[in-house]
């Protein structure tokens, strides 16, 4: 489980009660940002690609009363039980965002405000401007790599207890390769299956040689999990 905290701890309690073991190995640690963010007249609607961006947020300002895009479920969810109460998740990818921005714009005019991570995948921007919808975006936190596997991870990797590796994103991915290369256990990944959230994901570890990779059929957690096959296991 390489997903950032908390959402590592969460993720890894669906497995448990799926009959699974799971290794927690966030390779991305959270750094909230507190620069002011304002949210003007002109700001329509808010935007959200991630539960840290909803955290973010909710650090930020004790506005609820704004309509909020999300991306997916989980995180239009945290959304709801943090007080956004006009929350619609576009329950996919950045495109099935900008897919819904456009099918169900705000009531009102004005720009919307993207509150997102200082890495951001896709270009919502770009996606929305044909359509004559302005976004403006406001870094509320980083996403900082880990710098070496744990010691745990590398022993579990050495001995060949782990089945599978569940990857949220392309940069974890991309950190994940990283790493077990520099810890000098290349080798370990053809016994692994890479369970890739998204097509993008999988494209980002193309190369080594991984025993499996499969991608979810649709870009969430849920879709995800149910790459894995039943019983117990790492």
């Amino acid at each position: 489980m390489t997903r950032p905290q908390p959402g590592a701890d969460e993720t890894a309690a669906q497995l448990i009660r799926l009959g699974h073991q799971p290794l927690i190995c966030p390779l991305l640690d959270i750094a909230y940002l507190d620069d002011p963010l304002v949210i003007g007249p002109d700001v329509s609607a808010l935007v959200l690609t991630s539960p840290s961006g909803v955290r973010g947020l909710a650090r930020l300002t004790a506005r609820r009363d704004l309509l909020l895009y999300s991306v997916g479920d989980r995180t239009a969810d945290l959304a709801r039980r943090l007080g956004f109460a006009q929350v619609l998740s576009a329950a996919g990818d950045v495109n099935a965002l900008a897919d819904l921005i456009v099918r169900e714009p705000p009531a009102g005019p004005g720009r919307l405000l993207h509150v997102s991570g200082a890495d951001v995948a896709g270009d919502l921007a770009a996606l929305l401007r044909p359509h004559g919808i302005g976004l403006d975006r406001h870094i509320a936190y980083r996403a900082v790599p880990a710098s070496i596997l744990d010691d745990q991870t590398q022993a579990a990797l050495a001995d060949g207890r782990i089945r599978a590796v569940l990857l949220f994103s392309a940069r974890t991915a991309r950190c994940f390769v990283t790493l077990v290369e520099k810890a000098g256990l290349a080798p370990a990944m053809a016994g692994l299956t890479a369970l890739c959230i998204s097509q993008a994901v999988a494209e980002a570890i193309a190369g080594p040689a991984w025993g499996d990779v499969k991608v979810a059929a649709s870009p969430d957690a849920d879709h995800l999990l149910a790459l894995l096959p039943s019983g117990k296991g790492a």
